[in-house]
């Protein structure tokens, strides 16, 4: 099994989650608190090999434009 980490946006990270779909898709949430312009937002990352590789975050929640993506 093939380890990395998070690909980071901001300094900090906390309260990771994963999940897995039934057809090999790995997602994972973190809290990324950068502090400064980087503001604080809810993180989910997607893989599409199994989670052998994360791609880019995709901020579902960003404090610093107030607003709620319902779409990855």
């Amino acid at each position: 099994m093939a380890r990395n980490a998070l690909p980071l946006s901001c300094s900090r990270h906390s309260d990771p989650t994963a999940a897995f779909d039934s057809a090999g898709n790995a997602f994972s949430a973190t809290l990324d608190y950068g502090g400064g312009s980087c503001g604080t937002k809810l993180n989910v990352y997607r893989s599409t090999d199994n989670g052998k590789t994360l791609g880019k975050p995709v901020a579902v929640v960003d404090e610093r434009i107030r607003t709620l993506v319902d779409d990855m």
